[in-house]
């Protein structure tokens, strides 16, 4: 069985920001927390899957702030050599 995200399980658009899906989950977890309804195995188990599909999507989320950090600084750094060392007349000046 296909494990559901979390904008399934909250019933929510998948482009929806990353502040709102967490104002989203925080409120599933207070309407839904075993502490307040206790013996409720149905709320627990709700609870359990969204809390591991919202730990999913914080981990991918820093996944791909750390892949767009390094093309920005790939990028940044490719323009610094072809800047320094592409320059014509330049000394440093090299043709493949």
């Amino acid at each position: 069985m296909k494990e559901k995200t979390i904008f399934e399980l909250l019933n929510l658009p998948s482009n929806e920001s990353e502040e709102t899906i967490k104002k989203a989950f925080h409120e599933f977890a207070r309407n839904n927390h075993p502490d307040f309804f206790p013996g409720d195995k149905s709320r627990e188990e709700a609870l359990k899957r969204v809390v591991l599909a919202y730990d999913r999507f914080k981990a991918e989320q820093i996944i791909l702030k750390a892949i767009r950090r390094e093309n920005i600084f790939s990028r940044k750094q490719k323009e610094a050599y072809t800047k320094f060392y592409d320059k014509p007349n330049s000394r440093f000046h090299f043709t493949a």
